[in-house]
């Protein structure tokens, strides 16, 4: 009975300790902080090209992941990524919400939106200059 009881409590502190090692770097981790977020920029639909500035990307480009352009990602200026997710476009007023839905290198697992206008340039390739502000956690 002393032995089964040993084995027992051994098995709890291992599981306790495993536990606790695979738990560490969550916890101990860099915490993710709240950063206010802006950009600019210029995103051409015929063909898809977007470029621009913006806080903690630096300059940029962007692609989109599907053929709507619902979906993609931003390479930033040290080559890390930010992925997006268009969240809503309202066209009358022409203002455009995006979310970010993580990231590669400091952006790990970001999130956060910016929200701004759209203002049409050149209808014939679909370009549109835009401006945002928002947040993004990392």
């Amino acid at each position: 009975m002393k032995t089964s009881a040993r084995k027992g409590m051994f098995f709890l502190v291992l599981s306790i300790a495993v536990i606790a090692f695979t738990q560490a770097p969550i916890l101990n981790g860099k915490d993710a902080v709240e950063r206010p977020f802006h950009i600019s920029g210029q995103i051409s639909f015929i063909p898809f090209s977007d470029t621009g500035v913006a806080t903690h990307f630096g300059k940029f480009v962007s692609y989109a992941d599907d053929p709507y352009g619902s979906v993609g990602h931003y390479v930033t200026a040290n080559g890390d990524i930010v992925y997006w997710i268009v969240e809503s476009y309202d066209a009358d007023t022409s203002i455009v919400v995006i979310g970010f839905t993580g990231g590669t290198g400091r952006f790990e697992g970001a999130t956060g939106e910016f929200t701004g206008p759209m203002i049409l340039v050149d209808l014939d390739t679909l370009t549109f200059d835009y401006e945002g502000e928002g947040t993004i956690t990392y």
